[in-house]
């Protein structure tokens, strides 16, 4: 009976940590960039991703902003 406790109390611990792994691993798969890649993007106004590390770049890069008016 001890074991199911504890098999069933694990479980349910887990479980909060696999919907996040889970959320995490579509929003990469989607956008290319985690959560927290996100989260930073909005607060820093730059493009972070952590992708872009493997690729030998910064982790947060200047986004370019062009002249909308055409001047």
């Amino acid at each position: 009976m001890d074991r199911i406790l504890i098999a069933l109390a694990l479980a349910l611990g887990l479980n909060g940590c696999a919907v996040y792994t889970i959320a995490s691993t579509a929003t990469v798969l989607a956008t290319g960039r985690s959560p927290t890649d996100h989260m930073a993007s909005i607060s820093t106004g730059w493009d972070c991703s952590t992708l872009q590390v493997f690729q030998g770049q910064y982790w947060c890069e200047i986004t370019p902003t062009y002249n909308q008016s055409g001047l």
